[in-house]
């Protein structure tokens, strides 16, 4: 009798909690583009770019002038509710560089 074909596991280093959890986390991920895409956190990424005179918050502390283009959640965005995701003290301005730094330390933890 031929023996039944090996199924093909894309991700065979992940146990079933950490498929579990990036399953949960691209849910998490589709709810918070809907929000980003909404007339209230545009007004919000506005303010925050405002109060924070249009500099990276990131290398202000380390003493560097730099522009910022982005606003980066202090708690991750998916892990947000919607209030939270728009909660202008949980918000600051970030260069492109360093908030690749910090979603990328994100992702690790």
């Amino acid at each position: 009798m031929p023996l039944k074909p090996p199924v093909h596991n894309p991700h065979p280093h992940m146990t079933r909690k950490h498929r579990d959890d990036a399953y949960n986390r691209a849910r998490a991920d589709a709810e918070v583009t809907r929000w980003r895409n909404g007339k209230r956190w545009k007004m919000v990424r506005r303010l925050t770019l405002e109060r924070d005179r249009g500099l990276c918050q990131e290398c202000k502390r380390a003493g560097v002038t730099r522009a910022a283009q982005q606003v980066h959640h202090l708690t991750p965005a998916h892990l947000c509710s919607y209030g939270q995701f728009h909660y202008l003290p949980g918000l600051e301005s970030i260069c492109t560089a360093c908030h690749g730094r910090e979603s990328a330390r994100e992702r690790r933890s």
